[in-house]
């Protein structure tokens, strides 16, 4: 039986899909990138095989594009407590970039794709409008000083994941993060649309999102750090050796 692309859903050959944009993955190739199938940094190139060259070299690229502009405009450089960015967007763009990650992540670990994959359509049709179950936030990151060696230890990593809460508090939702250096994006997405939300645990994993709120209707927003630092962000996962982070 022949495997259809996770995009289109037709029945073709398919390719090799970069987790990760080729062309980004090329300008940080000294640089490790989480593994949330590994639960682990690997500095190899993450894919996986399972969409058409149709959608990977026309609507996807087209989407890599973007994130390959807004990359270079803003996530190669590192930020301080005294920044504070106007970060300008194209909302629709952003958002099929962000989403297109995730989705393409949740593939790999067969984690959240089967509620992602509702967005396969609007990825590959970038005249479709966008729907309204999501939200995207952005907050940034400071530098850690390790006292230790008495470095400062930079926000350098890309990780794609699912934020997991206890106490089933987003049971009416998921919560993913894209970072990308001192850049990070929040998306919540209710997946189930007629559950009856808890208030309560409503208010909890939104007092837990950091950052500002993107809003769909403007191009712009101005964000400062929350003051959260890159250990503070990853104490769960980090492994710093030899006066080297891995994150």
């Amino acid at each position: 039986m022949q495997k259809v692309c996770a995009y289109c859903k037709l029945p073709k050959k398919l390719t090799k899909e970069h987790i990760w944009p080729s062309s980004i993955v090329k300008k940080v190739k000294e640089r490790g990138r989480y593994s949330e199938k590994f639960n682990k940094i690997v500095w190899n190139d993450l894919t996986i095989k399972d969409v058409c060259a149709d959608c990977n070299n026309k609507p996807l690229s087209e989407i890599d594009n973007y994130g390959l502009l807004i990359f270079d405009k803003y996530f190669t450089h590192y930020i301080d407590e005294n920044s504070k960015i106007e970060f300008e967007y194209d909302y629709a763009m952003l958002s099929r970039w962000l989403l297109k990650l995730s989705f393409n992540s949740a593939r790999a670990v067969k984690s959240d794709y089967k509620i992602l994959e509702k967005y396969a359509d609007i990825l590959i049709n970038l005249d479709k409008p966008l729907p309204f179950d999501f939200s995207i936030s952005l907050d940034l990151v400071l530098p850690s000083t390790d006292l230790l060696i008495d470095k400062k230890l930079l926000p350098a990593s890309n990780r794609i994941c699912r934020i997991k809460f206890l106490n089933n508090i987003d049971d009416w939702c998921i919560v993913r993060l894209v970072a990308i250096n001192s850049y990070y994006f929040w998306i919540l997405i209710q997946d189930k649309p007629d559950h009856e939300v808890n208030m309560k645990n409503a208010e909890e994993v939104l007092s837990r999102i950091r950052g500002v709120y993107i809003n769909p209707k403007d191009s712009k927003i101005k964000v400062e750090p929350s003051g959260v630092t890159m250990i503070e962000m990853h104490k769960d996962w980090i492994n710093v050796k030899i006066g080297r982070a891995h994150v």
